[in-house]
């Protein structure tokens, strides 16, 4: 389609969130995504965010000024990322760059090259202190990349930056029951999933329960499984209590709770949008590590929301610990940031490309030399 700058009106539209209608065509735009992170763009995240009074949350909508079909609404905050030269654990320096963040980092809006410019030109005329657009999780096979990379306009109109490189996401697939899950493994592992799980029971003396955590007057029970299982050092890096609350009033929160004996053995923390759950982390008792409180944990959560037609399980950045490759998938993705083309960004970039390679070289000769 054509996309001359003329056609399309780009404007805020955070006053029109609690509209019907404009919902209505939000839920639309959400249901034809492919994004891996539709939770952050859905119409209750923007409540949350707006309720919070999150910095500079708010929504741009692309207009055709004929007819004033909407064809995109795209969520945005503002952050400050830190450009990290770090050695292992160590960071050396860092350079902060204050973004405007793309949430779901795949926008509700066509892969189209001239459309996603005029979106980056208004967000970062909008917000002229910020020096970059980030998305956090931008997949490789996405049909954004493939637009970026295919267009020799936005490669030459801003500088491009992956900080981290690619990494791999994981996610679990889910069919339609249970069964059909548990026959993806061989019959060794059915074996020491049943062992597992029946080993657990006899130890809570035949107590084993499974809560399910989704309503606020549940999250009493989820905040003192966590005071139990988290350090308070841990805790403190965890969603708040408050927050907690508002992610379940807003139908946000899937959390899972395991007790043995009465007391909590195992946590899963999550959030749900759909039919996706996305786990954020998984606690156990230590003392109970021998029994797999986690793997039994997770394996009756998934028996759960295969009964109640959930599709898929985000796992975000990293490995899960428990790797099957038989029931995971692995997806390329990788945090994306679209620079303004200045010296210093330039300068930065390039510090930055070259301080990765140095570690990269540094770490191929290590492993010569053993």
């Amino acid at each position: 389609m054509s996309t001359e700058p003329s056609r399309y009106l780009l404007e805020t539209a955070s006053h029109r969130a609690g509209d019907a209608a404009f919902r209505r065509r939000w839920r639309e735009l959400l249901d034809a995504s492919a994004s891996p992170e539709r939770i952050f763009q859905s119409p209750e995240f923007f409540d949350y965010m707006a309720a919070a009074d999150d910095d500079g949350a708010e929504l741009v909508t692309v207009t055709e000024r004929a007819g004033g079909a909407i064809v995109a609404i795209v969520a945005v905050r503002l952050r400050r990322h830190d450009l990290d030269f770090s050695a292992g654990r160590r960071r050396v320096a860092s350079l902060p760059l204050h973004c405007v963040v793309l949430l779901g980092s795949v926008p509700l809006m066509p892969a189209d090259p001239m459309l996603f410019d005029l979106l980056l030109q208004f967000l970062l005329a909008r917000h002229p202190r910020c020096q970059a657009v980030s998305l956090a999780a931008l997949p490789a096979d996405s049909a954004l990349w493939r637009c970026i990379g295919a267009s020799a306009m936005l490669r030459r109109r801003y500088l491009w930056h992956l900080p981290h490189g690619w990494s791999d996401c994981h996610r679990i697939a889910l069919p339609a029951d249970y069964a059909a899950y548990l026959a993806r493994f061989n019959a060794k592992r059915r074996y020491n999933l049943a062992r597992q799980l029946r080993l657990l029971r006899e130890h809570g003396r035949d107590r084993l329960e499974l809560h399910r955590i989704e309503q606020p007057a549940q999250v009493g029970r989820l905040t003192a499984a966590l005071g139990r299982l988290a350090t308070p050092q841990r805790r403190g890096q965890l969603l708040s209590d408050a927050t907690l609350h508002e992610f379940a009033r807003r139908g946000l929160l899937l959390c899972y709770v395991l007790e043995s004996a009465g007391q909590p053995c195992a946590l899963l923390l999550g959030q749900r949008y759909a039919d996706t759950l996305y786990l954020h982390n998984l606690f156990h008792d230590a003392a109970l590590e021998h029994l797999s409180p986690g793997t039994v944990l997770l394996h009756l959560a998934i028996e759960d929301l295969c009964g109640r037609q959930f599709r898929s399980i985000e796992f975000g950045y990293g490995a899960p610990g428990h790797q099957h490759p038989s029931s995971n998938l692995t997806e390329r993705r990788a945090h994306l940031l679209v620079l303004r083309p200045t010296l210093r960004n330039r300068v930065a970039c390039r510090l930055h490309r070259g301080f990765g390679a140095l570690l990269a070289w540094a770490s191929r000769r290590a492993r010569r030399g053993h």
